[in-house]
């Protein structure tokens, strides 16, 4: 017969997404006598603050008393709200705590690690020290250094190599990363604060290079994306009744932030991991997916 306990540790249970068998284990008793528990019985008394512990809940709520169990996602966010909410200026300590809770998250991958430890406080002179998993459905990449942490998560989409398709848009991307005046353009923009707006011919002397070939470099990285664009261009009324183009960025984009920190990571390699777990059986792009770069065909320059 069903009991408020044994409703109580089955729903635990299949929220938690673990076994009958493997919280037997856990508890160091036989399956069945995990499915008895689950039919009506109950386990010795000393079992209850392990089993509590294990589902994250009080004893109390195993009887169906107090408040329900949350999801593990419910709890994290409550946990970040009550950070957000808890001063005016919470960045520093939100962020911190978010750290802290995506290095929880390396840390699952690896079967060996079963309590979590803070994060090693790697310094730069270590050489790149990096947290990584790799499985058939996505990536995951962590930095650990102290002087410049970050972190990628990527879920690898279906025909994964078609999102890069547009190989004219990439390569004239790249080719404009090529030359060293227009990454200088790219990091002065990121130098601007929100609602600070500079002219090219401000940058052209900051800079040394001409006024023509920054305003070159303005003009692409205006063209990028047609909608929110993270470059903006302003008008400016002069006295003489003329107009002047002057730049800014919207600093709440990280776009151009994101680029520069992927070309740092190419050219970063780690040294070594902390964690480094590949549970991949598959390449990153199929070749059936790859029309679009004439795979096994000669390729000519235009």
């Amino acid at each position: 017969m069903e009991t408020v306990f044994s409703k109580q540790l089955q729903m635990l249970r299949k929220q938690s997404g673990i076994t009958q068998e493997q919280l037997a284990d856990k508890l160091g008793v036989t399956a069945q006598a995990v499915s008895k528990w689950e039919n009506g019985s109950y386990p010795d008394g000393d079992l209850l603050p392990k089993i509590a512990d294990i589902f994250d809940v009080s004893i109390d709520n195993l009887y169906g008393r107090g408040e329900e169990r949350c999801s593990f996602e419910q709890q994290v966010l409550n946990h970040m709200r009550a950070i957000a909410d808890s001063n005016q200026d919470f960045s520093a300590e939100w962020m911190k705590n978010y750290l802290n809770i995506i290095w929880a998250m390396q840390l699952t991958a690896w079967r060996e690690c079963r309590y979590y430890y803070d994060l090693p406080d790697f310094k730069d002179s270590n050489g790149t020290v990096a947290s990584e998993c790799t499985c058939n459905t996505g990536v995951t990449y962590m930095r650990l250094n102290k002087d410049f942490r970050y972190f990628t998560f990527i879920e690898q989409p279906e025909s994964f190599a078609k999102q890069f398709s547009d190989i004219d848009k990439l390569s004239e991307l790249f080719r404009f990363l090529g030359d060293k005046m227009n990454i200088k353009v790219v990091m002065y923009l990121l130098s601007l604060d929100n609602g600070e707006v500079v002219s090219a011919s401000t940058i052209a002397i900051h800079l040394g290079y001409p006024k023509e070939k920054i305003e070159k470099a303005l003009q692409y990285l205006l063209s990028i994306n047609s909608t929110n664009k993270e470059v903006l261009e302003i008008s400016v009324l002069r006295p003489d009744n003329h107009t002047e183009k002057v730049y800014g960025v919207r600093n709440f984009m990280p776009e151009m932030i994101v680029l520069l920190t992927g070309a740092f990571a190419v050219l970063n390699q780690p040294h070594g991991y902390q964690t480094s777990v590949n549970n991949r059986d598959y390449p990153f792009f199929d070749r059936k997916d790859m029309s679009f770069i004439k795979v096994g065909e000669k390729n000519e320059e235009k």
